[in-house]
C-alpha cells in the first residue's frame, strides 16, 4: 500500500504542476522586506547593544496581462531580476509561482493583489 501511494505522489505531483495556468506579465518592482534602518537591541547587564537588522527577504511585484499587480514575498534575495523584463508566472492558491529560463520554477509567498485599472463589470 506505501509503495502503491508513493508511486501515485511521484506521478501526480508533475501533473498539478503542468496544469498551473501559466501566465505572462513584467516584473515591476524588487525592494527589501525590512526596513534598512531598523535596529535591533540586546540588552547586557546595565547597557544595552544595538546593531543593525540585516534581512535577505525582499518583495517582487509583477504585474500580469490581466491587468492585476501581483506582490510576493521571498525570503531570500533573488539576483537577475531585471525591472521591465517580461516573466512567466502561475497563481498556485497563496503561492506565486515563476518559472525560470531554465524550466525550473520558484514559489514564493502571495502577499497581495491589486487592479491597475478600474473593474468595469463591479462599476455597473
Amino acid at each position: 500500500m506505501k509503495i502503491l501511494l508513493l508511486a501515485f505522489v511521484l506521478v501526480a505531483s508533475p501533473l498539478c504542476a503542468a496544469d498551473r495556468l501559466w501566465q505572462h506579465g513584467t516584473w515591476r518592482d524588487q525592494r527589501p522586506a525590512g526596513d534598512p534602518a531598523t535596529m535591533y537591541n540586546i540588552p547586557i547587564g546595565t547597557q544595552s547593544f544595538s546593531f543593525p537588522l540585516v534581512s535577505t527577504a525582499e518583495f517582487l511585484v509583477i504585474e500580469g496581462a490581466d491587468g492585476m499587480l501581483y506582490t510576493a514575498k521571498t525570503n531570500s534575495h533573488r539576483k537577475g531580476i531585471i525591472v521591465n523584463d517580461p516573466v512567466e508566472f502561475a497563481i498556485d492558491g497563496e503561492k506565486l509561482v515563476v518559472r525560470r529560463e531554465d524550466g525550473s520554477t520558484w514559489k514564493m509567498a502571495l502577499v497581495s493583489r491589486a487592479r491597475t485599472r478600474p473593474n468595469e463589470s463591479a462599476a455597473r
